[in-house]
């Protein structure tokens, strides 16, 4: 990758001087006792694969911008507490403009107590991004299969709605609560005209990727001792898909957590679940009965050391019907803070795995995931960072045939694998 002269001249300053991650907040009191708080970041980097090509000689290498703000608004009235928050992304490329994109993400969250054991938490959250060519419907396309299918241009804009309603029945600091929770979500892709002129088939398809989902929650937590948790949880969820309810699924989750910190080094934190998986409207595909774990391990042998240790298993859907996804992840961090807190790195390196469990379609991908940051908080409110990432896609399988029409008569052929980096320079300013 070739970096620009200027690039590398600020990293080098970075590394003599340079991490810890959030910034301490700068508090704006206003009307009513509101707390306004507010942060911006700016970043230039170089990434040498854009569009996540698997051929070199396709391979688009550019500069890029992003600017991040952030604004939140906090009010407190007795026990009741709110927040309101807005954050987006506004990403330039100088040498892929049909890459550039913006997302919005706005979220309002209310939480209310009455009397002494009784609480109730609104959360309604709405996004607004752009999928990245080379990802998700475009997976393995080229150039020419990117303009045939309408994505010439940009990257298709996909909109996210999650809205949450909790009930609490316990005291703030008791041993036990008990919550009940409904929860609804949904995706679409929006803007899709252009898609339907130059393809009715594959217009189809990017339908048949948009879906709804209902969730109810019945959770125990059991406050075992100050330092250790437990977590007893019955859970449903139900995805419709408008377009192909052959993809419709439901899941039934029996969950217990626990986090707990031992010795004030290490901390435990893990929720394991027995999962049963259900397509009820598509008979040829295969149900799951099996487990779903997260679990993560943080452990601090001295005050400027921060190792963790994370995994996961979780059942994602395909983009195509008849099965699921066994997507696991393991991942290892190491986190050192040099000479004063201010001054850190960090490395990390993540493994995932995606099991094709369907018909007829024996893949089985691997994606590996190295990072490296250097930080350094030139005050409690500016920070710097330098950010490098590498990132290998491969499979089993060479090519992923995608079939679409009304009897599957029309096959795209995508090439699978790509290698992936990008080198960045950040600064974030809490205003």
């Amino acid at each position: 990758m070739k970096l620009p002269i200027r690039l590398l001249f600020f990293g080098t300053l970075l590394v003599h001087v340079s991490a810890q991650a959030d910034l301490k907040p700068k508090s704006h009191i206003g009307i009513g006792g509101i707390d306004f708080q507010s942060s911006v970041g700016a970043t230039y980097g170089v990434d040498d694969n854009v569009t996540y090509q698997i051929d070199d000689k396709d391979k688009i290498e550019s500069n890029y911008w992003t600017v991040s703000p952030e604004l939140k608004a906090i009010g407190q009235r007795g026990e009741d507490q709110y927040l309101l928050m807005y954050k987006g992304s506004y990403n330039r490329y100088e040498d892929s403009h049909e890459d550039d994109s913006d997302s919005h993400f706005m979220m309002f969250d209310g939480y209310w107590r009455y009397g002494l054991k009784h609480g109730l938490k609104w959360n309604i959250q709405q996004g607004y991004g752009v999928e990245k060519r080379g990802l998700g419907l475009t997976e393995g396309f080229d150039a020419s299969q990117m303009e045939q299918y309408g994505f010439g241009n940009s990257g298709l804009k996909f909109s996210q709605f999650n809205t949450s309603l909790r009930y609490s029945y316990g005291a703030p600091k008791g041993r036990g609560k008990l919550d009940v929770m409904l929860q609804t979500k949904s995706f679409n892709y929006e803007d899709k005209n252009h898609i339907e002129s130059a393809d009715a088939d594959f217009y189809q398809y990017v339908l048949e990727q948009e879906w709804q989902e209902t969730t109810g929650l019945i959770e125990l937590f059991d406050q075992y001792s100050d330092d250790s948790r437990f977590r007893y949880s019955l859970i449903t969820n139900r995805r419709h898909y408008e377009s192909n309810q052959k993809k419709n699924s439901n899941e039934y989750y029996l969950l217990f957590g626990v986090k707990s910190v031992r010795s004030g080094k290490t901390t435990i934190e893990a929720d394991i679940a027995a999962l049963y998986k259900a397509f009820p409207e598509n008979s040829s595909s295969e149900s799951f009965l099996g487990v779903n774990w997260n679990a993560s391990m943080e452990w601090k042998p001295y005050r400027h050391d921060i190792w963790t240790l994370h995994s996961s298993q979780r059942v994602k859907d395909p983009r195509q019907e008849g099965g699921y996804i066994l997507d696991g992840i393991y991942s290892i961090s190491w986190q050192h803070y040099w000479w004063v807190d201010r001054f850190s790195t960090t490395l990390s390196y993540e493994y995932e795995t995606e099991d094709y469990r369907m018909k007829d379609n024996n893949r089985y991908d691997k994606t590996q995931t190295a990072k490296f940051a250097i930080g350094y908080d030139f005050r409690p409110s500016i920070r710097f960072e330098m950010n490098y990432q590498w990132k290998e896609f491969s499979s089993n399988e060479d090519i992923d045939v995608l079939n679409i029409g009304e009897f599957d008569q029309y096959s795209i052929i995508r090439r699978l694998g790509y290698d992936q980096s990008y080198v960045e320079l950040q600064l974030k300013v809490q205003i």
